[in-house]
């Protein structure tokens, strides 16, 4: 089923500290812990940067820019067929319905990891 992507807009460009908690070398995605905030997410990693270079388990002062769009009901028909289908993705969309949409979605995208 084909969707229209979500209109992505650039915010910020930011620099935390993280860990790396996990890493998917297919999707070129990392999945990191703000050591400031405690709060989990996810970071795009681009072709320029070396999947092989970022360890698991290791902490990292991360650059990154931050995207935000809207949820679209096009989105929110979609996940509602996901969140069926892929009980890890349940409770992260539910959370978003419980605010009824309204919070705008991020994606981070990496620019440098410099290990600390």
């Amino acid at each position: 089923m084909l969707i229209k992507q979500p209109n992505w807009k650039y915010r910020d460009t930011v620099t935390k500290i993280i860990k790396v908690e996990d890493k998917d070398e297919d999707k070129r995605e990392v999945d990191a812990i703000d050591l400031e905030m405690f709060m989990p997410f996810i970071l795009d990693v681009p072709e320029n940067i070396s999947m092989e270079d970022i360890q698991v388990g290791e902490n990292y002062r991360a650059t990154f820019k931050v995207y935000t769009a809207e949820l679209t009901p096009e989105i929110d028909k979609l996940w509602s067929k996901m969140e069926k289908k892929e009980h890890a993705l349940r409770e992260g969309i539910q959370h978003i319905k419980k605010f009824g949409g309204r919070q705008p979605l991020y994606k981070f995208e990496l620019i440098k990891a410099e290990p600390v």
